[in-house]
């Protein structure tokens, strides 16, 4: 009996020891995530915060959601992690650049190895993960932490959550401290960002000469190979312009699978740019802390002017025939007037703004300027600011007794404005966009702005059948 007993604790032990149970948790992305120093064009992708969050809800075990400001490093968190888990028993099993997953086993009692001969399933109720998911609040500017239950225990959840937010909190606290103490700046490589002082302290505004100087002291610095970020934007740089040198069969491979590719590459980037620069560069001055506000906007300015004619050359492929149809309705509607267009629209007499000579003309001035631009936040301020226009001319017009608002009303007014507008190859620069606000969360106005244009440049390209 005894001998029997032995064996079949070998067994039992045997099953803890055992790894291909955990290999649920560790992809071949994510193996190969979690060796890369740089981002490249086969980057992992982490499921979004509406997936985890559907995924949570429906859950029964415990979760934890909290903000991080961005000055605190993604390798800090990842250490949090892992002293947490240290401290709860757990066992970091799997780390890619924005997941993390940890697993507690309880020691094996001779009394659990009773329960174990007459229950199967005994060593699967006795295991509990947890995961970490670091995400990006584009709109808010700060890391988003998610940590929650895959399976397991509920109780050993919240002991392992409750650890991780004490940690946490304790650094977020500080960092703040540190940071009100901490030279200006963190390193060699950072020393241009303090070289002149671009604000005075009393001077609490956001003018033009502070914006103009932020940028460039950030573009001084992205643009130096001899420094790690200058050298890491080049890197990157010059390998996405010779992966898709071909533009006929990049384009054919757009949206899907390489566009997604091609932006989370990018944001990626972008990401890890202002992070090291929140990271190196102390914003506790006053001066400096206003200067960090441009720091995202510039990185992206710095890195979409050098990849965006490549990108709008891809989607001009794409969207070719869409486009030459758009340019063939164009061309027929340029022996009429703006007043004939709008007849044909069947705007309604009150949007045709009286005997103006080219009714919503700053709107439409506006719209031509979209090819100038070389980041999406760029060019999507310019629809805005378009559309903006647009309603501005009616209640200037009617003085504000009169308001554009319903989108039966808006619709034939955007048609209007973009056929009159000089913009070039508008479905691919849409459909540019539209890919660029999928991938990033808080963009649901946006979003909803681009099917709007989209709708009109179809309609233009493809269903107006003029007389």
């Amino acid at each position: 009996m005894a001998a029997q007993w032995v064996e079949q604790d070998s067994k039992a032990q045997q099953v803890f020891n055992e790894e291909p149970s955990l290999q649920l948790f560790v992809s071949e992305d994510s193996k190969s995530a979690s060796r890369k120093s740089l981002p490249s064009h086969r980057s992992d992708e982490p499921p979004s915060d509406i997936a985890l969050m559907s995924g949570v809800l429906t859950s029964p075990l415990p979760f934890y959601r909290t903000l991080s400001p961005f000055h605190i490093p993604m390798s800090k968190i990842f250490e949090v992690f892992s002293k947490s888990s240290s401290a709860r028993s757990f066992q970091v099993i799997e780390q890619s650049s924005t997941l993390a997953t940890a697993v507690h086993r309880d020691k094996l009692r001779f009394r659990d190895l009773l329960c174990c001969l007459s229950r199967d399933s005994c060593e699967v109720r006795k295991m509990t993960a947890v995961r970490l998911h670091i995400g990006v609040n584009e709109k808010k500017c700060v890391r988003t932490i998610l940590i929650k239950g895959i399976y397991g225990s509920g109780p050993t959840v919240q002991g392992f959550i409750n650890a991780f937010q004490t940690r946490m909190e304790s650094v977020v606290k500080g960092t703040e401290e540190e940071s009100s103490r901490a030279p200006s700046v963190q390193g060699r490589a950072y020393e241009h960002l303090n070289s002149e002082k671009i604000m005075h302290e009393e001077d609490g505004a956001f003018t033009i000469k502070n914006e103009s100087a932020s940028y460039y002291q950030f573009h001084k610095i992205l643009s130096s190979e001899a420094y790690s970020l200058g050298s890491t934007i080049a890197s990157f740089v010059s390998s996405f312009t010779q992966q898709y040198r071909n533009i006929e069969e990049s384009s054919e491979l757009l949206p899907q699978p390489v566009l997604p590719t091609q932006m989370d590459s990018v944001k990626l980037l972008i990401e890890e740019t202002v992070e090291a620069l929140f990271s190196h560069f102390n914003f506790g001055k006053a001066h400096t802390e206003r200067m960090m506000h441009y720091c995202r906007p510039a990185v992206e300015k710095f890195l979409y002017a050098k990849l965006m004619p490549q990108l709008v050359a891809m989607y001009r492929c794409k969207m070719r025939t869409t486009d030459e149809g758009f340019a063939q309705k164009r061309k027929e509607l340029q022996s009429l007037s703006p007043r004939e267009i709008l007849d044909l629209l069947e705007v309604k007499p009150k949007w045709r703004l009286g005997d103006l000579p080219t009714p919503y003309k700053e709107a439409i001035e506006m719209l031509s300027k979209l090819k100038e631009f070389n980041t999406p936040t760029e060019k999507l301020n310019c629809l805005l600011s378009a559309v903006a226009a647009m309603k501005t001319a009616v209640v200037d017009y009617w003085h504000a007794k009169e308001e554009l608002d319903a989108m039966d009303d808006q619709l034939p007014v955007l048609i209007f404005i973009v056929v009159c507008s000089a913009v070039e190859s508008p479905a691919a620069e849409v459909r540019l966009l539209q890919d660029y606000t999928r991938q990033s969360n808080g963009f649901d106005n946006e979003l909803q702005l681009l099917t709007n244009f989209e709708v009109s440049v179809r309609y233009i390209a493809q269903e107006w059948q003029l007389p």
